[in-house]
């Protein structure tokens, strides 16, 4: 190991926690600050006004100098984040410790204002209905997942602030939240307006509408009426125990603003107000904002023991991280989900659910760290079989569910499913049975067909999770996408990797290349002084691991300039990390970044885990782990 490629390996090493996983630190959010500002300001009593107070603070001094705000400090003004940051100053300003900061909210209200007015046609926000539903309509088109909640909340700050119902309640879809009561795939045939994750929102928001603004058709009313306490019980019941609702402070306090706005006579909303801020308040960081997620400390981990390879652990790094990956897995199927069990989620809090791209790369981590320990391979085994259920009829894997292909956030998805696909390659030598090995022969057959068939014209892929806020960039989540379904297509065992994944691999690597920077590098990063933009370290680590073990030798090289390029960029942060890029996606295309993804991908890039090493057994795995704890 040459002493740059230790340099990010001791960084890297240097994050984990002593309990064995990488906790990595989520980029401060305006949108959730916002969101749980406005909670924490519309809940009665005074007990919540010292942390809505800092949370104001901290967006009154975090605004761009356009007078917006973007989804990160980094990133530029857009729409949303603007609009709930102007509410969340509006409402804090009424509060009993207002005065304190009440100039600062004046100014930064005005900038944003002003910016409203010149970006979105937006004029005199208080006043505007028609026209502020009608932009928050078109920027999230038939996903009613964000802009149904966006609206309620501004209309529930509005209530408070004027004391009379806001007439913005008129424009806001309603949401048929009976139709929660029923069975997971009922619903799913449903094609109700939000995706699967989203049922808290569903019930909450629903339950809103309905108070605020009845329908006019009696049926319609009767209805909502007497589901209104079964739903709300409903709620209660898959409210995770510390309150968040997949972790997630937006959800979380657009749950309880809705709650807090209808104020239903009934204990189960009381009951599930109460936890929702409790987990805000605990979820707040020491300069008074709040990330969009709680941490990805699961898919940190698994993604760093892949990187920077099990031979870099010493035997207890590799116990404590195997005992945690183990215990972390979700042995029971979550509430309604219809879903086995076996799968991981981003983290092992209990607000998170299971999904396809942790469960991938837990199931890669587990191999890589013990791969003939027995508990691993039963445990890898279960999260392969939750693989294969969540794989839709066109070939590919969604994210939390099969057959919610609706809405975007619930479609199959190419870097997911070559994930999925990489996973069962490396599990297939230790599969337990000759019946689950065709089972997982012909999942990987139809994935690879389904990434044939999703592969775009250009030869790139178009990712779900990942990409570049930048709209200025040509190649705008392309790269990143087309990157990582490269690099884990490339590294497939000669069995699996056809003539016609070779093709794919070739024609994506063209794309890559042709995409790359002056300065030898890609994406696109803001700097603070001239030229002012700069390749992203995450996306130039990724199509680096993409394209140096092409057999042509062009991509080869093209790959070893950007090494250089990463090279230098964590010379020049020494002793700290490079500064991350906004280039993760949340849900509803909301941007965040986490510090840990420049070490991590660049970790894949320069070869040491097994993103270069094709999956090699351990020479000292550990001892077995009969009893896994979760750290929850």
């Amino acid at each position: 190991m040459n002493e740059k490629v230790s340099m990010v390996v001791a960084a890297l090493l240097s994050e984990r926690s002593e309990k064995g996983y990488w906790e990595g630190h989520l980029s401060s959010s305006a949108l959730s600050t916002a969101t749980a500002t406005i909670a924490l300001a519309l809940a009665p009593g005074n007990k919540n006004a010292e942390t809505a107070a800092a949370g104001a603070k901290w967006l009154a001094q975090s605004s761009n100098d356009d007078g917006g705000w973007g989804d990160t400090p980094d990133s530029p003004s857009n729409l949303t984040a603007t609009l709930l940051s102007r509410t969340a100053l509006a409402s804090a300003n009424m509060l009993d410790t207002a005065p304190t900061i009440s100039a600062s909210i004046r100014k930064a209200i005005s900038g944003a204002d002003k910016w409203l007015g010149c970006h979105s046609g937006i004029n005199n926000p208080p006043e505007s209905s028609a026209e502020l539903a009608a932009a928050v309509n078109q920027r999230y088109g038939d996903d009613k997942t964000f802009s149904a909640p966006i609206l309620m909340a501004i209309a529930a700050a509005r209530d408070k602030t004027t004391g009379k119902k806001s007439p913005l309640w008129r424009h806001i879809a309603r949401f048929p939240f009976g139709l929660a009561l029923l069975p997971s795939p009922l619903l799913a045939a449903t094609g109700i307006p939000v995706v699967s994750y989203a049922i808290p929102a569903l019930v909450s928001i629903g339950v809103a509408t309905a108070t605020k603004n009845p329908s006019k058709n009696p049926l319609r009313r009767t209805i909502d009426t007497l589901s209104t306490q079964p739903a709300l019980r409903l709620l209660e019941q898959i409210q995770p125990s510390n309150g968040g609702f997949l972790e997630a402070i937006p959800l979380t306090s657009f749950v309880a603003i809705s709650l807090i706005a209808s104020a239903p006579p009934f204990a189960s909303a009381k009951n599930v107000v109460e936890r929702c801020l409790d987990f805000i308040r605990r979820s707040v960081r020491a300069d008074g904002s709040w990330p969009i997620d709680t941490n990805l400390a699961t898919w940190l981990t698994s993604l760093t023991v892949t990187a920077v390879g099990a031979k870099t652990l010493d035997r207890n790094t590799r116990r404590d991280t195997l005992k945690y990956l183990l215990g972390a897995q979700q042995r029971k199927s979550p509430q309604r989900s219809g879903a086995p069990p076996g799968g991981w989620a981003w983290t092992h809090l209990p607000g998170s659910v299971p999904d396809a791209d942790d469960t991938a790369a837990a199931i890669i981590a587990l191999n890589e760290l013990a791969p003939d320990n027995k508990e691993a391979v039963r445990a890898a085994a279960s999260g392969a079989r939750w693989l294969m259920w969540i794989q839709n009829r066109d070939g590919g894997v969604p994210t939390f569910r099969k057959g919610w292909g609706r809405l975007e956030f619930d479609k199959s998805c190419p870097d997911i499913t070559a994930h999925a696909v990489t996973a069962l390659s490396v599990f297939t030598p230790r599969i337990p049975s000759d019946s689950m090995r065709r089972r997982v022969k012909k999942f990987i057959a139809k994935a690879l067909r389904y990434l044939e068939r999703s592969q775009q014209k250009d030869g790139s892929w178009i990712p779900l999770w990942f990409g570049s806020q930048h709209p200025n960039n040509p190649a705008t989540g392309k790269v990143f996408g087309s990157a990582m379904v490269t690099h884990r297509l490339s590294r497939l065992d000669s069995e699996t990797t056809s003539d016609n994944v070779i093709e794919m691999v070739s024609k994506s690597s063209a794309f890559i290349a042709e995409q790359r920077n002056p300065d030898m590098g890609w994406g696109w990063s803001p700097t603070p002084t001239p030229p002012f933009k700069q390749s992203s370290i995450e996306e130039t680590a990724m199509a680096a691991a993409a394209l140096q073990t092409s057999p042509e030798k062009k991509y080869r090289n093209a790959a070893e300039k950007a090494i250089v390029l990463l090279d230098q960029a964590f010379a020049n942060s020494a002793p700290n990390l490079p500064a991350p890029t906004p280039m993760g996606l949340y849900f509803a295309s909301l941007w965040y970044s986490e510090k840990l993804y420049p070490a991590i991908f660049t970790a894949i890039a320069t070869g040491v885990g097994t993103g270069t090493s094709n999956f090699s057994p351990v020479a000292e795995p550990p001892p077995d782990i009969p009893n896994p704890t979760t750290p929850r």
